[in-house]
């Protein structure tokens, strides 16, 4: 699964929060990382540039990419299921919560 690309990530930015709101201190894009998930790049570019240790780090995923490359950067996960789901729940038992929605 691909990480997002920055003209993505700036649309949502732009739809859902105003310019003075971004909530967000900083990304990590596609652009970013030459490894997409499940490969743990994108996760070790942010712990750096953040100076944050991991194990403060709880990482939010939808997928069992995502999943693994959290658990690769020895990242904490929730995964929220999609509504695209086709493999069974039983993938996801590294994550430290599976919530719907």
């Amino acid at each position: 699964m691909d990480l997002i690309q920055w003209g993505n990530f700036q649309a949502f930015l732009k739809h859902y929060f105003k310019k003075e709101e971004n909530p967000f201190s900083g990304y990590i894009v596609s652009e970013d990382v030459k490894h997409k998930k499940p490969n743990p790049e994108a996760y070790h570019k942010a712990i750096e540039l953040s100076t944050i240790k991991a194990e403060n780090i709880l990482a939010i995923e939808d997928t069992y990419a995502g999943l693994i490359a959290a658990n690769s950067a020895n990242i904490k996960c929730i995964i929220t299921l999609s509504t695209c789901l086709s493999q069974p729940l039983s993938i996801f038992n590294k994550a430290i919560a599976v919530v719907n929605h």
